[in-house]
């Protein structure tokens, strides 16, 4: 599934066979701020003090063993900014079982393409904890894992890294599992947030329950908002009653143009699962976004990964760092990423085929051109009725495209609708109008093989957007859309065009989609489903509505 926010601009116009005017702009944000966390960064920040649910390990495992939507390995890539004096204090539940250990590697040794990543051996890390410093880093306990590396405070005695004069920058960090470097299968997963021998035992294998990265400068202070990921691949293995193990854990996701967003699980309950976070989610077959969900092939090679999708739809690679604590602004800034700008989409003008520069005539179409001020998204829908602007409307035409930055955009239409007939000559209505909207700050979060979600989350938090929001939008609105679809090759994935995307399929969303203009409160229960335990059959419309599909949310305003 796939889930998406959209801070927009919109400008109207109207296209009459077609005769374009130019109407009102409005900007959707909003400013939220959220506290810091005081002490160290990693699996605490996911499991806090007082922490309800169950735990999901984090994974660490060969490309051998297949490819979450046959792009991203199944494993947690850690990355650390670290400045000139501080140090890297390091831990893990693995440390110093069988082969578990944990990697650092300096800025510009991991190098390739995000979630497939060439990781150097062991031997070219410039810290190995347990060969550079045996018996630090060891976290054994959950009071442990709550102090952090302070030994004086009941916390563990760390693996550490001072970061010399010159060396500044984004650290990556691995931790394996007690099977290793190379580990393939599931590791042992009690699901326990509280003590558990399982924990910390080599019963674990290629997973770790329990880990830590922590910056602290010369003073001794702990520099939050430091740690993050592309991808964080975790598993909460399956109890053996067969219930559920939801989890309740909060990321903070933040976009290349900075937007940042609190992104909390509230109960999701996915076994194994990948998460991340980018601007398009998944792509339809011609490569432009999709914005619905992308549904494995039955039959087809690891289906829990969903290896191979139907349609010719493919998986946008992450793209957007998820902090466990909100984001530094040096680190923030490391990255090149700046404070949000609102989007402004001006000087639409329609250009077609007939005499008159602004009409066209039948089966004709014509030439949009507008200026971006933004990196962002558009979307055009041309109404058939002049009143309904579904972008998923048949009878309505929807053309969307990523744009490359600030600057003149010509889009053509070709003069059909969705349904790929031609828009007939007007004769209820003097013309077609047209709406544009360009999106920045635009974040999808696909969900991949995500049984159950029976309270409906993952909820979204817009937290810094840089003005007020429109009338029915607020900070944590979020659209989905759960229907069936014909792809851009003529491919029907569902039962049919915005039917249900799984026939016989139990316990749906309900709706099986949100408002496509104002979208829903992710806050709430809206978007539950699945059931409360079991539905993992790895078989695509088989199981629970989530399994062997890849769904998810788009987020903005």
């Amino acid at each position: 599934m796939s889930f998406f926010i959209k801070p927009v601009q919109v400008r109207s116009i109207q296209c009459s066979k077609n005769n374009l005017l130019a109407a009102s702009i409005t900007i959707l944000s909003s400013i939220l701020g959220v506290a810091n966390s005081a002490h160290a960064e990693g699996s605490k920040d996911l499991y806090p003090s007082g922490a309800t649910g169950s735990r999901a390990n984090i994974e660490w495992r060969a490309a051998s063993d297949g490819l979450y939507g046959g792009i991203l390995i199944r494993r947690s890539l850690f990355k650390v900014y670290a400045r000139a004096g501080e140090t890297i204090l390091l831990g893990s539940s693995a440390v110093g079982v069988n082969n578990g250990d944990i990697l650092l590697y300096k800025p510009g040794d991991v190098i390739g393409a995000i979630g497939a990543e060439t990781v150097l051996a062991p031997a070219f890390a410039i810290l190995r904890c347990n060969i550079a410093q045996p018996g630090n880093g060891i976290i054994n306990s959950r009071a442990k894992e709550l102090a952090g590396p302070t030994p004086a405070a009941g916390g563990y005695t760390p693996c550490t890294y001072t970061v010399p004069i010159g060396g500044d920058g984004v650290y990556d960090v691995v931790f394996t599992g007690p099977s290793g470097f190379g580990a393939t299968g599931d590791g042992g997963v009690t699901g326990s947030i509280a003590d558990d021998p399982g924990n910390f035992n080599a019963g674990q294998g290629s997973s770790i329950s329990t880990w830590d990265v922590t910056v602290r400068n010369s003073t001794g202070t702990n520099q939050n908002g430091r740690l993050f990921t592309y991808y964080l691949t975790a598993f909460t293995g399956v109890p053996t009653n067969g219930s559920g193990r939801p989890i309740n854990s909060t990321i903070f996701p933040v976009t290349t143009d900075g937007y940042q967003y609190e992104t909390a699980f509230k109960g999701l309950d996915p076994n194994g699962f990948v998460a991340f976070a980018n601007r398009s989610g998944f792509l339809n077959s011609d490569g432009t976004p999709l914005y619905r969900d992308a549904l494995g092939v039955v039959g087809g090679p690891n289906p829990a990964l969903i290896q191979t999708i139907q349609g010719g739809v493919t998986m946008a690679r992450p793209e957007f760092p998820l902090f466990f604590n909100q984001a530094d602004s040096t680190a923030l800034s490391a990255l090149g990423i700046l404070t949000p700008t609102l989007p402004v989409l001006s000087n639409l003008t329609f250009a077609g085929t007939a005499p008159a520069a602004n009409t066209s005539t039948e089966n004709t179409g014509g030439t949009f051109t507008f200026q971006t001020n933004v990196l962002g998204s558009y979307e055009l829908v041309i109404s058939s009725n002049g009143t309904d602007f579904d972008p998923t409307n048949p009878l309505n035409r929807t053309i969307r495209k990523q744009t490359t930055g600030p600057q003149n955009v010509v889009v053509v239409w070709d003069g059909k609708r969705n349904d790929g007939t031609f828009f007939p000559v007007n004769t209820t209505q003097p013309n077609y109008p047209v709406r544009a909207s360009l999106r920045n700050g635009e974040y999808h979060f696909p969900l991949l093989d995500a049984e159950n979600s029976t309270n409906g989350g993952p909820s979204f938090t817009l937290l810094n957007a840089p003005g007020p929001f429109a009338p029915g939008f607020t900070a944590t609105t979020a659209f989905y859309d759960d229907r069936g679809y014909i792809t851009a090759n003529g491919t029907t994935v569902g039962t049919a065009l915005n039917g249900p995307l799984c026939s016989g399929t139990t316990n749906l969303p309900n709706p099986i989609f949100s408002n496509t203009t104002t979208g829903y409160d992710s806050t709430t229960s809206v978007r539950a489903y699945g059931q409360a335990s079991g539905g993992n059959s790895n078989v695509p419309c088989a199981g629970s509505f989530g399994d062997a599909k890849q769904g998810g949310f788009i987020l903005g305003k």
